[in-house]
């Protein structure tokens, strides 16, 4: 999800899914989903437990860092973004998930 229209150039918003070993060549497909509700670009994606994605951070269309954090719901193919946000806007960051135990 997320990127560059071409190097250097401008955040956005698209996302696609990724279907390894289907179809089109022998590493395998990809097709469009929904897009998230923020360009952005050099973001962290961490799989939650639930199997929905967390997409926090990275460059905005402007070039500046983002502080936004949306979740990818992958049975409703939808981004929805949440209330909270980073305390500080960053990118190129790497977001973990902790142990619940």
């Amino acid at each position: 999800s997320g990127g560059m229209t071409t190097s250097g150039g401008t955040a956005v918003n698209t996302a696609e899914l990724f279907y390894p070993n289907i179809d089109q060549t022998t590493l395998g497909n990809v097709a469009p989903t929904g897009s998230m509700n923020t360009a952005r670009a050099y973001h962290s994606q961490t799989r939650l437990q639930d199997d929905r994605i967390l997409i926090a951070g990275g460059f905005g269309p402007s070039g500046s860092p983002v502080n936004s954090i949306e979740i990818y719901d992958p049975a409703t193919q939808t981004f929805t973004t949440l209330g909270a946000t980073l305390s500080t806007a960053r990118a190129r960051r790497v977001a973990r998930l902790r142990d619940a135990t």
